[in-house]
């Protein structure tokens, strides 16, 4: 029941945004059956004003519906602590394609390409090398499907990729990432390979044990 779900949430929001450091961020992924009742929801935890960004995490992997439109994407919604939030474009940007643009490419005195554009009076240039940001809609990272070699058989499994991409871009080598319905726990192992501490909570025995399995099978310790 979506209001028992809600319910459920408003509390831990609440407390989220307790713990949430002033520079921190936080995400929530949802798909768009319950998306735009948590918007509502984080806007009075958070406020309106700490909305920074809806995510659209297109996929492909999956059936597909043949009476309707196939349901292919999920959202997350991400909000701020405060004004002063960390972001880092440097970790997370992708290669950038210079053929997306008809501009010359050329090589500056220390041998770097780029391309130039002209924009309200000012000519801005674009390195190859600096690479670009991804957008608000993803689409290079697809969901597991079945047979993946990260797969632990959790149902709700998300791409270890989409989680390294979320931890990059909002914390630093030695942040503390926190996950309060970590699963199987894809951030918190994200976390442990990028460096950062980690806390993760789940309240199934089921989920805590394979998390310790999946982490010592990587990492090699307890």
């Amino acid at each position: 029941d979506m209001m028992a779900y809600l319910v459920m949430m408003a509390p831990r929001l609440v407390e989220m945004r307790r713990v949430l450091k002033p520079t921190g961020t936080i995400y929530l992924h949802c798909d768009p059956t319950a998306s735009h009742y948590l918007k509502l929801l984080m806007d009075a935890v958070f406020s309106p004003e700490r909305f920074l960004n809806e995510i659209v995490w297109c996929y492909e992997t999956g059936g597909r519906a043949r009476s309707s439109f196939p349901r292919k994407h999920d959202i997350i919604l991400r909000y701020a602590r405060s004004s002063t939030t960390f972001f880092s474009a440097k970790n997370i940007a992708l290669p950038r394609d210079f053929s997306t643009m008809h501009e010359t490419v050329h090589t500056d005195d220390d041998g770097r390409r780029y391309q130039t554009n002209f924009k309200a009076g000012k000519t801005y240039r674009y390195y190859e090398d600096a690479g670009v940001l991804p957008n608000d809609w993803w689409t290079d990272i697809q969901a597991l499907n079945p047979a993946a070699k990260e797969r632990l058989g959790y149902p709700t499994q998300k791409p270890l990729t989409l989680l390294e991409r979320i931890i990059g871009a909002s914390s630093q080598p030695g942040d503390v990432v926190l996950d309060p319905f970590c699963g199987c726990g894809t951030a918190v192992d994200a976390a442990q390979q990028l460096e950062r501490q980690w806390i993760g909570i789940d309240v199934t025995y089921i989920a805590v044990d394979l998390i310790r399995n999946r982490l010592v099978g990587r990492y090699g310790s307890e």
